[in-house]
């Protein structure tokens, strides 16, 4: 179908083409799909179909298959506000800086962080001189925007991407 009114739909990110997204309830067409991408090691799919999809790619692939939980949530009000010391919007002049970071720590979902930094929006946290939190859209339409979220290991439990997360859903809501 059109991409407003389909029955199934693969997306593969050049970012984590081992990692698509399928969209729909229908397990067998999901996989008529799915069977023709290549690299990948899981699929994305809602709870409704995921059993069903499931045994399916186990007794294609002769494989066992393992379900494991991602976590979406859909702003449904204002976004709160969390504040933190460390956190701050990046823009263009946070570049290498970005680029130093490991790659967990760096915003995706665009060709590179310079288009991240000019067409998404971008708040982490900064300590010691380091990126160390990391909030982030990393996929925008008119009326959705995917946030991404990571805080380094030795960071974590101390409301960082809270604040940050927080901060860039704000910016999102209000872009519209």
């Amino acid at each position: 179908g059109t991409p407003s009114q389909f029955d199934a739909v693969v997306l593969q990110w050049q970012n984590i083409p081992h990692e698509p997204m399928a969209f729909g309830c229908d397990s067998e067409l999901l996989w008529s799909l799915l069977e023709h991408v290549e690299g990948w090691k899981c699929v994305n799919v809602s709870l409704d179909c995921a059993n069903v999809f499931g045994r399916i790619i186990a007794e294609k692939m002769s494989c066992k298959v393992d379900h494991y939980g991602d976590v979406y949530h859909t702003l449904v009000c204002p976004a709160p506000v969390f504040t933190h010391e460390s956190i701050r919007f990046f823009g263009l002049a946070d570049l290498s800086l970005l680029e130093e970071a490991p790659w967990e720590l760096q915003p995706d979902g665009y060709e590179d962080i310079t288009m991240a930094l000019q067409e998404g929006i971008v708040a982490g946290g900064i300590i010691d001189g380091r990126v160390v939190a990391l909030a982030h859209t990393n996929a925008r339409t008119p009326h959705y925007a995917d946030i991404g979220v990571h805080t380094a290991e030795e960071f974590r439990n101390r409301g960082l991407c809270t604040a940050a997360a927080a901060a860039v859903a704000r910016k999102v809501m209000a872009a519209g």
